[in-house]
């Protein structure tokens, strides 16, 4: 019975939903699972009301961003010189 709960709370499932109904409805995949995690992860941490963490997150944006841009021209630019 631990062992249902367990993985009624990991997929989210609610307290008293089958196993039944869950497992032929189908489990939810890893990319799934680690999708949810990361919008759960980001939403509270922007959700605190902390300086130091904001501080963080726009040093992490800006990085992030100027690897996005890093990635973005390359690609473009060894397109353009496969193309030739």
């Amino acid at each position: 019975m631990c062992y249902y709960n367990c993985m009624k709370a990991f997929f989210g499932y609610r307290k008293y939903d089958s196993v039944t109904n869950m497992l032929v409805l189908g489990l939810p995949s890893c990319d799934t699972i680690w999708h949810n995690a990361k919008v759960v992860f980001n939403s509270c941490v922007c959700a605190v009301d902390n300086r130091i963490v904001r501080v963080f997150l726009e040093i992490s944006f800006f990085f992030l961003s100027f690897l996005f841009n890093i990635f973005y021209y390359y690609s473009i630019i060894s397109l353009y010189f496969l193309l030739l």
